[in-house]
C-alpha cells in the first residue's frame, strides 16, 4: 500500500531505487524455488533428475548470502538457468500447487514467468515488479506524502509477532497522538499458517492484531476513534476459493463453497465483529488488490476524505 502511495503521490520510484531492489527480487526468485525444492519430502515427493538434484543442491548456499543487507545480490546466468529448470519441474508444480501449506510469497509464479526478463544485464524493475517484491517491513518506518495541497505521514510498522514489541508502546506517546489506523489484512491468508510458528493460522493472528489494536488505549487512556481495514489480495482470493474451501479452516462459515462474494463478507465480519466496544468509532472496510494501481487510486480516492479531514485536524495515521 505505501508502495502504491509512492507511486500515485510521491513522483513515483528512481531508477536508482528501482536498481537497488533488484538484489530483493532476486532474493525473492532464490528463496521461492528453494522452499518449494525442500517442501518436496512433506508431499513424499523428490525432483528424481539428478541434474535437479543437484542444482537445488548448488543453490541452498547462496540462500544465507541473498539476506545480507551488506551484499548487492545478483543471480548469476547459471543460477537462472538451474532455477528455470527446477521450475519446470514436475514435483515442484505439484508443491507449488499446494503453496498454501508453504510460506511462500504470493508473487513467486509472476517472478518464475519473468526469470528471461530479469536476468539480462539492463533490466530495470517495473511498477508491478516494485509492487510484488517482498521487502519484509522491520521496525518503524514514516513515509511524507502531499494530496491535494495536505502534508501528511504515514508510520509503516512490521506486522510479524517479533517486529510488533518495537512499535506497539509507540501508541502510549504523551506527544503524538494516533487516532486512524490503516490496518492491512490478507484476504487469502484463511488457509495458511505464519511463518514464525506453523501452528497458528494467518488470519486469526491478524483478527487477533485488529482486536488488540481496537481496544489499545493509545493515549491517555483513549482509543483510537477510527480504523480504515484494508482487505486485500482480492484476487488471489478469488482464484483460490475455487480450490481451498473456507469451511475447513472457519467451520462457523455457512455460506456457499467456492463464492468469492460470499467468503470476503463473511472475513470482513470476523473483522468488524472484534470491535466490542461500545462507544461509537470509525470502521471503513474496502476490499483491494495492492498491485493494481488503477483499482487502488480509486480505493485510495474513497477514503481520501478522511484522510484530509483527520490532516487538517493534525491527527497523525498510522
Amino acid at each position: 500500500m505505501v508502495k502504491q502511495m509512492k507511486i500515485l503521490h510521491s513522483n513515483g520510484y528512481s531508477d536508482d531505487e528501482r536498481r537497488n531492489l533488484i538484489r530483493y527480487i532476486h532474493a525473492n526468485v532464490l528463496e521461492s524455488i528453494i522452499i518449494l525444492a525442500n517442501s518436496l519430502a512433506r508431499f513424499q515427493l523428490t525432483l528424481e533428475d539428478p541434474t535437479h538434484e543437484k542444482f537445488a543442491q548448488d543453490l541452498r548456499p547462496h540462500f544465507l548470502e541473498s539476506l545480507n543487507p551488506d551484499i548487492s545480490f545478483r543471480l548469476s546466468n547459471e543460477q537462472f538457468d538451474a532455477i528455470k529448470a527446477l521450475w519446470k519441474n514436475e514435483n515442484i508444480q505439484i508443491a507449488f500447487n499446494n503453496r498454501n501449506e508453504l510460506a511462500l510469497s504470493d508473487s513467486t509464479g509472476y517472478f518464475m514467468r519473468r526469470l528471461e526478463v530479469m536476468r539480462d544485464p539492463n533490466y530495470l524493475p517495473n511498477n508491478e515488479d516494485i509492487l510484488r517484491v517482498r521487502v519484509r517491513t522491520t521496525s518503524i518506518h514514516e513515509y511524507a506524502f502531499e494530496i491535494e495541497k495536505a502534508f501528511f505521514t504515514v508510520v509503516d510498522v512490521g506486522g510479524q509477532k517479533t517486529e510488533r514489541r518495537k512499535w506497539i508502546h509507540a501508541f502510549d506517546s504523551n506527544n503524538v497522538w494516533f487516532t486512524t489506523v490503516f490496518f492491512v489484512a490478507a484476504l487469502s491468508d484463511y488457509d495458511q499458517m505464519l511463518v514464525e510458528d506453523s501452528t497458528v493460522n494467518r488470519m486469526e493472528e491478524s483478527l487477533n492484531l485488529f482486536k488488540l489494536l481496537l481496544n489499545y488505549p493509545c493515549h491517555q487512556g483513549y482509543l483510537f476513534s477510527s480504523f480504515i481495514l484494508f482487505l486485500n489480495k482480492k484476487d488471489i482470493l478469488e482464484e483460490k476459493i475455487t480450490r481451498s474451501h473456507l469451511v475447513d479452516y472457519f467451520p462457523q462459515y455457512d455460506g456457499p463453497p467456492k463464492d468469492a462474494d460470499a467468503a470476503r463478507n463473511f472475513i470482513k465480519e470476523m473483522y468488524l465483529t472484534s470491535d466490542t466496544d461500545k462507544r461509537k468509532r470509525s470502521i471503513f472496510v474496502h476490499y483491494t488488490c495492492a498491485t493494481d494501481t488503477e483499482g487502488f487510486k480509486f480505493v485510495f480516492n474513497a477514503v481520501k476524505y478522511e484522510i484530509l479531514l483527520k490532516t487538517f485536524s493534525n491527527e497523525p495515521l498510522l
